[in-house]
Parts: structure tokens; C-alpha cells; sequence
């Protein structure tokens, strides 16, 4: 079980392996008291211990340690959108959100464990149109400042953007705006990929909040497009 600086054991990973190979109900009935101990228990255990250093990032982003409704995000997939038959993520989410998540748009920090597939993540989740519209006209009143902290080497030598971008530039934005690429963007979320080994690291919450560290002004300014506090 990880304290506050050691990492996750390759016991996690191999159960993500596994389920990876066995995505389906019954073998995961079958092996639901190994998910608890060896994965959904270190998972709420880092995030416990995590918030010694959570907040003195930000005192409005919470570490929310409930196995179930808190930080740790459930395994199990959402059915009406499932196309591919298999019922749980072959992955373990945490998610620490600002403390007004439940009536505000804001952002967030992010930590994904999934074999081969790790990674931290600071910013929106994924799909929120509105909130990237508001992000989008706050770029266009503050452009030196958006760009000043893209261009940041901490932040910019460790996280990159998702790339998904539109077309073109939305009809109420000037098209021609020096920052047009960075208006195109579809969502606005960083990541910084892990090995296995980064997230098994015997300091990894130590890691992880450095990095996340270097993040927060852009996490900032999505909090002031978005108007709360960080």
C-alpha cells in the first residue's frame, strides 16, 4: 500500500493487465476480492495521503478519499456508451476537483494508471463544449498571457496538449486572430505520459506534485475563464 511518497506496486498493473485480457463480469466477480486489495485500496490510500501535498497546490482542489463518489473514479464503464462489449476500464482514475466540481465548471488534476498507458493530466475533462467556448474567449482578452504560459519550458518541456483541434476557428472568434491555432483547440487538457515504473517510483506523490506544480498557471487561467477560484 503506498504512503504519502511511495509508489503503486506491479500488483496493480498486473490486475489491469488481467482485466485487460478478461474484460467481462464474471471474471471479474471472480476476482473482486483482488481488485479491492491490490488495486481500489492503494488507490484510495495514495489519494488520502496525496492531499498533504494537493494542498499546497491549491486550497480549493479536494482529495476526496471515498472508495465510492470520491476521488478514485469508478472502474466500471458507463453501459449506454459501451460498443465494444466490455463493462470495466482497464485502468484506475483519480480525480481531484475543485471543491465547487458539483455546481461549477473547473478544472482539474488528474492521475490515469493503466499498463504502458500512465500519465498525469491537468485541465477540463474531456467533452465540454461550453467550458472550452469561455476558455476560448479568455485566450482572446488575455493572448500574451495564454501564450507566456504555454511557452513556459517547466510547464512545456513536461505536459502536451491533446491535438484534436477544429477546422477552423469558431464564426464568433476572428479567424485571423494572431492565436488562431490555439483557438482551434478543441479541448483544453495537458498530459505528461509515465512509465510504469514512474507511478511504481518510491517518491511518486513527491513526483507527481512537482509536476503538477508546473501547471498551475495554466490551470489558473482556466479557472478565471471559468470564474472560480484556485
Amino acid at each position: 500500500m503506498p504512503t504519502a511518497t511511495t509508489g503503486f506496486s506491479p500488483d496493480l498493473f498486473r490486475f489491469l493487465a488481467d482485466l485487460a485480457r478478461n474484460n467481462n463480469r464474471d471474471w471479474f466477480q471472480e476476482h473482486e476480492e483482488r481488485f479491492q486489495t491490490e488495486v481500489l485500496t492503494p488507490c484510495v490510500a495514495f489519494v488520502e495521503q496525496f492531499d498533504r501535498f494537493l494542498s499546497k497546490l491549491s486550497g480549493h482542489l479536494v482529495a476526496d478519499p471515498r472508495p465510492v463518489g470520491g476521488s478514485v473514479l469508478r472502474n466500471q464503464r458507463d453501459a449506454r456508451f459501451v460498443r465494444d462489449g466490455q463493462p470495466y476500464y482497464p485502468s484506475m482514475r483519480m480525480a481531484f476537483r475543485h471543491e465547487r466540481a458539483d455546481v461549477a465548471t473547473a478544472p482539474a488534476l488528474f492521475v490515469h494508471l493503466e499498463p504502458d498507458a500512465c500519465f498525469l493530466a491537468a485541465g477540463i475533462e474531456w467533452r465540454n463544449p461550453r467550458a472550452s467556448r469561455r476558455i476560448r474567449a479568455h485566450i482572446v482578452a488575455e493572448p500574451e498571457k495564454w501564450s507566456r504560459l504555454v511557452r513556459s519550458v517547466t510547464f512545456k518541456e513536461r505536459f502536451l496538449f491533446d491535438e484534436d483541434r477544429l477546422q477552423r476557428v469558431p464564426a464568433e472568434l476572428d479567424a485571423e486572430h494572431p492565436l488562431a491555432d490555439e483557438l482551434r483547440r478543441r479541448w483544453f487538457i495537458a498530459r505528461l505520459p509515465l512509465s510504469d515504473e514512474d507511478a511504481a517510483a518510491t517518491d511518486f506523490g513527491r513526483q507527481a506534485a512537482r509536476s503538477f506544480r508546473s501547471t498551475l498557471p495554466f490551470v489558473r487561467f482556466l479557472a478565471d475563464a471559468l470564474g472560480v477560484e484556485l
